[in-house]
């Protein structure tokens, strides 16, 4: 379970609150790494991939934080990746060329998503490339433009959360893209590749 402790400064800890220094400073511990601040973690990479702490974490200032023990921490990843998979999956059962394949199914497709986070003003999709992912909008918003002249809708189409797109590429024969996707501010899509 979680427990809230403190260390006084200059003590050492692998549990030490941030802010706090990685591998110490140059007081003999070695070369200082990283430093952590309010708000910021640190140890989960061993609780996640079952592997020996990789720095000494020193505090800096007296301060407390909050330690996990890796079997809550793994429930919780655990609890939150299937949050992601159940919300993807209703995100796709909303894809009207999607909604008809059984949930066992999208919720395969789910597991492949990863999140990709876009700044303002970044291209996502160029038109006339190879069309190998299908986007869901998470947040932000969108501009679908430079659309192909051969299809009815060719005004630009704004977008935003909950949105999809790139999905044609990936159902039809023809793998190009059609338009330009560009964000008009920053943006995340869960994003599956074919």
């Amino acid at each position: 379970p979680a427990s809230r402790r403190g260390c006084p400064r200059g003590h050492s800890s692998s549990n030490a609150p941030p802010p706090g220094d990685a591998a110490g400073s140059n007081s003999g511990l070695g070369k200082r790494v990283a430093s952590a601040a309010l708000g910021m973690s640190f140890g989960e990479l061993a609780l996640y991939f079952n592997v020996p702490r990789a720095a000494t974490v020193r505090a800096s200032a007296d301060a407390f934080c909050w330690k996990l023990d890796r079997r809550t921490f793994r429930h919780f990843i655990a609890q939150s990746q299937i949050a992601r998979l159940e919300n993807t999956t209703r995100d796709f059962e909303g894809i009207d060329i999607l909604s008809s394949m059984p949930t066992a199914h999208l919720q395969q497709i789910a597991t492949h998503v990863k999140e990709l986070s876009f700044d303002e003003g970044a291209t996502i999709i160029r038109e006339g490339s190879e069309g190998d992912a299908v986007y869901l909008l998470k947040s932000g918003q969108v501009l679908c433009t430079n659309i192909d002249k051969s299809y009815v809708q060719t005004r630009d189409v704004q977008l935003g959360p909950g949105a999809h797109f790139g999905e044609m590429a990936q159902v039809t024969n023809n793998h190009t893209r059609t338009c330009d996707v560009v964000c008009l501010t920053p943006a995340a899509a869960g994003v599956r590749e074919r």
